[in-house]
């Protein structure tokens, strides 16, 4: 099995993610994320009947460009959460999680690519 889990992220998230500060992405609940996260296995009088899909990896992309910054990483797994929270990174961003969010969580950075551009965007932004 050589699967990857490929999702976009804003710059703010990105610049927390690719340092390893943070290490779980939360996704809202939608038909988009859990056809990604979970596949149909039987069903049982009616009711469909889940499991979670396995990936090895997981790519985050600040962008959707062939030259926008990525970074491969291990997929550790994901699951539903069912407490509330929020959390603020040491760049400004905050996060709030709801109840049923998908915990997407981030193993060992594995490869990073073009985040360079990110970094030289920033410092010509600076006065």
């Amino acid at each position: 099995m050589n699967k990857t889990l490929k999702l976009t992220v804003h710059a703010k998230a990105f610049e927390v993610m690719v340092t390893g500060e943070k290490t779980e992405e939360y996704r809202r609940k939608s038909k988009w994320i859990m056809s990604r996260l979970w596949k149909k296995v039987d069903e049982l009088r009616g009711i469909p009947v889940y499991a979670k899909k396995e990936y090895e990896t997981i790519e985050i992309r600040n962008g959707y460009g062939k030259n926008s910054p990525f970074f491969i990483a291990e997929f550790k797994g994901h699951l539903e959460n069912i407490h509330p929270f929020e959390e603020t990174f040491s760049n400004g961003l905050q996060v709030n999680v709801y109840k049923h969010d998908q915990i997407i969580e981030i193993g060992r950075i594995i490869k990073v690519g073009n985040y360079g551009n990110i970094q030289q965007k920033t410092k010509t932004k600076k006065p």
